[in-house]
């Protein structure tokens, strides 16, 4: 059974604790003994066979032999002592043996801390300089340690109070929490001062620890910056201050204190400003403090009377966490706010144009004297407003592609590869193939949270009548591509929401009419396209009237109602609803389905998810490997390009490669570059 260790405060207390304690243990057959105490009054009516005369105890040996620096009690002082341990002074000094003279060093709660630290930080430049457990340490090294043990000695004459208060009338405790650090340790440590009714102080150490500063990292071989240190410092203070507190059981003013003005400034402040390994430990630190103070004492009290601001440090020095804004370099110009909608503001400006053209004595024999805007004025008028929200928004992308420069790596429009047109940018986008209006496939790119945007997107709502999200966004991409466009949606529907009733309504929730379409789902599963809703009704039964009931799950009846290689069905677009026959409302149904499908998908193409920087293409004459699936790249052929061909973008789509066994044709995604002196593209 393990020794017991406690306390008492006065000589009652401590009598009815032992006889508590026998009693219990005795109802189960134990029997305590080797009491030991610093007063002999306690032990009054103990027996004599149960106490310990010795006058030092061990407190950790468990033999008279002492194997380790063991932590001794001298009951007649209560104080701690310090023994040393029996050195071989025969065996040669190796990594080994140095290691199993640190483990006899006990120190459990920190009193000879900065001894202890000394030989962790020698066990430390053993490691760093490499050397095996068994190998004898160099001269240097080894009187190092031999000198080290000499020392040691000198721990016997120290002698540490037990009690930490002066006596039972103490009537002020503080608590004060210490932390620092330097390039090669940092720690801890906790003094409880207290004054007694007679103002005579007494400050006691409760507690330390400490610990080495980690080594460089094999692969950034970089140390530990300094304020990261003197933070790990503060961080190992509230883990011993949470575990003095609650042993403790006291209440005390707590006082922390640091000299590192970089770690206050973190701890001031919200750990979501700094850095991840900066704003976990210091959300840690202010969890077990309980946001208490760091130096609160008065600034006169303070050891450094110049005490920096946070103005005075650097972001580099506080690593203070970048916060990404989508700000715009400009403020929107005071134009746009002159109309609250798309059609009044686009008027205005028509006019204003039209009047800055009839006052230029150049145009004195054009002026336009209708009464009536035309339908050139108002798409110039268009055009001029997207342009002057481009130059506010976009000026640095305008820039690069007026050069003939690709956008930069950290723009918002780099998935949409654009492109300048009459100062215009528009989305490159992957559609250029595609046998759709030029606008469509190349629209005006808007920014977000721009006025502009807002007023097209609440246009196009309410053309649409009041259309969803979904319907708001495809309907604008023919023409216009907003950034952030379902945030737009949302934001445009709830503002129209917010309106009062019957001023919009857009239309949610499941169709009542059979004839509805607008709110079709879609469910992608394994390359197959199912919709849901009143429509699969009307296809399934059109599917049964014309005896298709056993072809229904075939790919092309999902897609078109009909095999893929049927001739198409004539378009019914133009004609009345209800005088279609049930054959005619399927393929209808089945139209519209595949018009609101192909509008949707469509734009989803435009954006690219990679290959968004433009890199060298392969030149003549470079060597590289052809890949070959199933071979190890070890058995692919090697091969000098000899031909190259380019596609309609001007970059190499396909190389012809001369090897050992003749000449192949690859495209670009089947050969590896091999690396040269010269920089170039890598497979």
């Amino acid at each position: 059974m393990d020794d017991m260790l406690t306390g008492v405060n006065n000589i009652p207390e401590g009598q009815r604790v032992c006889q508590q304690l026998i009693n219990l243990l005795a109802s189960g057959g134990f029997c305590l003994r080797k009491w030991a105490t610093n007063n002999r009054q306690i032990f009054e009516h103990l027996p004599q066979h149960l106490q310990d005369e010795r006058t030092i105890l061990n407190l950790d040996a468990k033999s008279p032999i002492i194997k380790t620096l063991g932590l001794k009690w001298n009951v007649s002082t209560d104080a701690f002592v310090f023994n040393i341990p029996r050195w071989n002074v025969d065996n040669i000094i190796t990594k080994r043996n140095a290691l199993s003279d640190v483990a006899k060093l006990f120190d459990p709660i920190g009193l000879v801390g900065p001894v202890i630290i000394q030989a962790k930080l020698f066990l430390q430049e053993l490691w760093k300089c490499q050397i095996t457990w068994d190998e004898p340490l160099t001269p240097a090294l080894q009187n190092r340690w031999l000198l080290f043990r000499e020392k040691l000695a000198m721990l016997q004459t120290i002698h540490i109070p037990r009690w930490l208060l002066t006596d039972q009338r103490a009537t002020n405790l503080q608590m004060h929490c210490f932390c620092d650090a330097s390039e090669k340790a940092y720690g801890a440590a906790i003094y409880l001062r207290s004054i007694n009714t007679d103002g005579r102080v007494t400050t006691n150490l409760i507690t330390a620890k400490s610990k080495v500063a980690p080594l460089a990292d094999s692969r950034k071989q970089k140390r530990v910056c300094l304020p990261r240190l003197e933070l790990s410092a503060a961080l190992l203070l509230a883990h011993s201050y949470e575990k003095v507190s609650d042993a403790l059981k006291l209440q005390v003013e707590t006082i922390f204190w640091s000299d590192s003005t970089i770690v206050l400034q973190w701890l001031s402040a919200t750990p979501s400003r700094w850095k991840t390994f900066i704003a976990n430990r210091v959300s840690e630190i202010q969890h077990i403090t309980h946001g208490k103070d760091w130096l609160a004492q008065p600034s006169e009290e303070w050891p450094n009377t110049h005490q920096p601001r946070q103005e005075e440090f650097t972001t580099d020095e506080l690593e203070e966490r970048p916060i990404c804004m989508a700000a715009q370099s400009v403020a929107p110009n005071e134009l746009f706010s002159l109309r609250s909608t798309f059609t009044g503001l686009q008027r205005l400006v028509a006019w204003l144009r039209r009047f800055r053209h009839n006052t230029n004595p150049a145009n004195h024999l054009q002026r336009r004297l209708d009464h009536h805007l035309s339908l050139e004025e108002l798409a110039e008028s268009k055009l001029c407003l997207v342009r002057l929200a481009q130059a506010e928004s976009f000026p640095e992308d305008i820039k690069h592609l007026s050069k003939g420069d690709s956008v930069g790596y950290n723009s918002p429009l780099k998935q949409l590869a654009p492109f300048l047109q009459d100062g215009l940018l528009r989305v490159g986008g992957r559609l250029r193939h595609a046998p759709i209006p030029f606008d469509r496939k190349h629209p005006y790119i808007l920014p977000a949270n721009h006025p502009l945007t807002n007023q097209i997107a609440t246009l196009y709502h309410r053309t649409y009548q009041h259309a969803n999200p979904q319907l708001l966004i495809a309907s604008m991409r023919k023409r216009f591509w907003p950034l952030r466009a379902k945030n737009l949606a949302r934001r445009i529907l709830l503002q129209m929401l917010s309106l009062p009733p019957h001023t919009c309504a857009a239309t949610h929730g499941r169709p009542s009419n059979r004839e509805s379409y607008t709110n079709v789902n879609f469910l992608t599963h394994r390359s197959r396209l199912v919709w849901t809703d009143t429509l699969s009704t009307y296809i399934s039964e059109g599917a049964t009237h014309q005896g298709l009931r056993s072809d229904i799950r075939l790919y092309g009846h999902f897609l078109i109602h009909r095999p893929i290689v049927s001739l198409a069905e004539p378009s019914l677009e133009k004609l009345p609803f209800n005088r279609l026959d049930r054959w005619q409302k399927v393929q209808e149904f089945v139209r519209r389905l595949w018009k609101r499908w192909s509008t949707d998908y469509l734009s989803g193409l435009q954006q690219r998810t990679k290959w968004t920087k433009q890199k060298d293409n392969v030149k003549l004459d470079t060597m590289v490997l052809l890949k070959e699936d199933g071979l190890l790249p070890s058995k692919w052929f090697l091969g000098r390009v000899t031909q190259i061909i380019k596609g309609a973008d001007d970059n190499i789509r396909m190389v012809i490669v001369k090897t050992k066994d003749g000449d192949f044709k690859r495209s670009i995604s089947k050969i590896c570059v091999l690396p040269t002196d010269e920089p170039s593209s890598s497979c």
